[in-house]
């Protein structure tokens, strides 16, 4: 991997920058009513969990691992369930995650650190796992990258 940083801890720092953005910069908040950021912020907090949950239930099923570092060490191509829908459930699920805490802070500035965590997280992680999955599972795997988005 061209990477040895953990990607949860990527999306922690994305995380964390939603925090002091809230916490140190409120006049950069959107000024919109708390319910609603809420209501709206805890959907995309629980379905981007639903996400990443369901992928490594996944996962386990299979008997296959989870761990980013080691993709050649996958037993099993899951194509199934969430992944019918995107290759990459566990990262859109942490992307979820920074997006409904950025609607809860109501800090729009958020979205750059969700953009930011998802661009280093494809340069250095989803793009060196898919080489080595392709390694792994040959044209079964091109066949599901052609029907299957990166993302969404």
């Amino acid at each position: 991997m061209e990477t040895r940083v953990p990607p949860p801890l990527i999306d922690g720092l994305a995380l964390l920058a939603v925090f002091l953005l809230w916490r140190f910069a409120p006049d950069l908040q959107i000024d919109f009513p708390m319910t609603i950021a809420l209501g709206v912020g805890c959907l995309f907090l629980a379905l981007g969990l639903l996400f990443a949950l369901a992928a490594i239930g996944l996962f386990k099923r299979k008997d296959t691992t989870i761990l980013p570092f080691k993709p050649e060490k996958t037993s099993a191509l899951v194509t199934d369930g969430v992944y019918k829908f995107t290759r990459n459930p566990m990262y859109l699920g942490m992307a979820f995650v920074i997006i409904g805490a950025t609607i809860i802070a109501r800090q729009p500035l958020g979205i750059l650190a969700m953009l930011a965590a998802s661009a280093y997280l494809t340069k250095f992680q989803i793009i060196p796992e898919e080489r080595a999955l392709e390694a792994s599972f040959g044209e079964e795997y091109v066949a599901y990258k052609a029907r299957v988005r990166r993302w969404i």
